[in-house]
């Protein structure tokens, strides 16, 4: 979604971690938030995730689990387009982490992998390129090649990679990546995913539409099988879909896919968040592009309205510039 995907493979970052059997109600919190971000359930997930911090924040200042608790409250309130304030957790999170572990340690990596998908969705490109390649550098010299958490950080640089036009090396790393995690289960499946969704961005920008949506097709499937149907992190597959429908003349697919991305966009995310709003940008484009002139209108003011409020929420006295998201 925005990106969010990345959202998407940050949330899954959050349910690696290590249980500390030592505090009960500590770990029961973080099961609860974690059952919420698995339903896509971002607020409910939030409020847990502030009451572990709270309550962590009364352990000895080397324990991990303030770390742990305040790197899922910046994932909560990246998904639910609160950006400053999931700034605001991951840096905290990384000079504790930093602090405690050092910066070769693979909870560092874990964080930056975060922090920097967290920073190329705020359009903070050289800062992303930075996290992200330092975590995977990191990882490469810390844990197995086929580790779900380096598949994940080299993921985020893949992603980046779309982003900033390198499609040959971006096909190169999805390439391997999807060979490391395509015959694991658990969250490697949500991984999987992505990964298939971020080949499918690729294909699209190589102009091969047919392989695109194939790709983004099973993305969905996968997706829709490992979390819920209505889950946030479908959202990226479904507008991904919904563009290359369109660009191959199946607009009735198109439109039908685009409602659905904007239903679930709304009822999860509400309208204020900036994915409800590019989204109702893309949809526009769509109807403009089919001669609904009148109607596109109208989406492309709730779409300007929706990424206002969302400017507004997080202190930026701008409307959010919708390009981003379509290029995805």
């Amino acid at each position: 979604m925005k990106c969010r995907v990345m959202l998407c493979a940050l949330a899954l970052s959050m349910t690696l971690g290590t249980a500390y059997a030592q505090d009960d109600e500590w770990q029961r919190l973080m099961t609860q938030g974690n059952a919420h971000t698995l339903s896509g359930s971002y607020t409910e997930a939030a409020a847990f995730f502030r009451d572990s911090v709270r309550l962590a924040e009364q352990f000895d200042s080397q324990d991990p689990r303030l770390a742990k608790s305040l790197n899922a409250l910046a994932i909560a309130y990246d998904e639910l387009g609160q950006s400053a304030e999931a700034e605001r957790c991951y840096r905290r999170a990384l000079a504790l982490v930093e602090k405690r572990s050092g910066k070769d340690s693979p909870d560092y990596a874990k964080l930056l992998t975060n922090a920097g998908a967290f920073n190329m969705e705020q359009g903070r490109m050289a800062k992303a390129r930075e996290m992200i390649r330092e975590s995977v550098e990191i990882y490469e010299h810390a844990v197995p090649r086929d580790d779900g958490a380096l598949a994940l950080a080299r993921n985020c640089l893949a992603d980046f990679l779309v982003k900033t036009r390198n499609y040959t090396e971006a096909e190169t790393l999805l390439t391997e990546v999807i060979a490391a995690v395509q015959n694991q289960s658990g969250p490697e499946t949500v991984l999987l995913g992505i990964s298939l969704n971020n080949l499918g961005a690729v294909r699209r920008y190589q102009g091969k539409m047919d392989d695109a949506a194939r790709l983004f097709e099973r993305a969905m499937a996968i997706l829709e099988k490992t979390l819920v149907p209505e889950h946030p992190i479908i959202l990226r597959s479904l507008n991904n879909l919904a563009i290359v429908y369109a660009g191959v003349g199946r607009n009735r697919e198109a439109e039908l896919t685009f409602q659905r991305a904007i239903e679930i966009a709304e009822t999860r995310l509400g309208k204020e968040h900036p994915t409800y709003g590019r989204i109702l940008q893309n949809y526009a484009d769509f109807l403009r592009k089919v001669g609904r002139k009148t109607e596109a209108r109208s989406f492309d003011a709730q779409s300007k309205a929706a990424l206002a409020a969302s400017a507004r929420r997080n202190g930026v006295g701008m409307t959010v510039d919708a390009s981003s998201f379509r290029q995805q």
